[in-house]
């Protein structure tokens, strides 16, 4: 027995465009709604790109200022820093009014100081004429300062009632934390007259002159 179909060749194609339209219009609606998905996911990440972007940006800005004012604050402390070499270069680092303090401490009522001179040189000069003096007394002259690390040699001039007045104050310089290395330089006896008018009275006294330096530094060798 054999099946006859009455449906028409037309109806048959008709029903296949059909179904081959349904088909593609569901593909077009199921592509349409997988672009408009990745639409919304690109975005977001656009959105999310572009707010990092923007951090990013601001985080720079303030970086930028952060670093000027860096430059700036290490310009003022390298400035500062020259400054202080300056002023510790120009330093003479000695207390003049403590050093004539612990001298008029130190001598005694038979002796009588005519000048001190506080000499800077710097250090290995020896026996070298001196580049800076400070006078306590008349003013010989003027000289050129120097800078930088120095040492102050002391020049003591005066007179004593006798030799032992001298050496007393020898030891006494020997004795005190201010000064080292003293050397008496010059020691001489002379007599001289006392009294008023009608008197001739004949004294003797000593004439001297001592050296030293002033103990406010400390020499290190190359080893240390």
């Amino acid at each position: 027995m054999k099946e006859i179909d009455l449906l028409p060749i037309w109806y048959r194609n008709k029903r296949r465009r059909q179904l081959s339209c349904r088909t593609q219009y569901v593909i077009l609606g199921c592509v349409f709604g997988a672009i408009i998905f990745w639409g919304f996911v690109t975005a977001g990440a656009v959105s999310k790109a572009q707010a990092s972007f923007m951090r990013a940006e601001k985080k720079r800005i303030e970086a930028e200022k952060e670093l000027q004012a860096y430059n700036l604050v290490s310009g003022q402390v390298r400035s500062l820093r020259e400054k202080a070499l300056i002023m510790d270069s120009i330093c003479s680092k000695i207390d003049v009014a403590g050093v004539l303090a612990e001298m008029s401490f130190l001598i005694n009522d038979k002796i009588v100081v005519k000048s001190v001179d506080i000499i800077s040189e710097k250090f290995g000069q020896g026996g070298k004429s001196p580049t800076n003096i400070v006078r306590a007394g008349p003013d010989k002259g003027k000289s050129e300062t120097i800078f930088g690390n120095v040492r102050f040699r002391i020049v003591l001039r005066g007179i004593a009632s006798d030799v032992g007045g001298v050496a007393d104050l020898i030891c006494s310089l020997e004795d005190s934390d201010y000064f080292c290395q003293v050397i008496p330089l010059f020691s001489e006896s002379k007599k001289v007259k006392a009294g008023g008018k009608f008197e001739k009275n004949v004294t003797e006294i000593t004439e001297f002159e001592i050296g030293c330096f002033l103990q406010n530094y400390k020499e290190f060798s190359g080893n240390n």
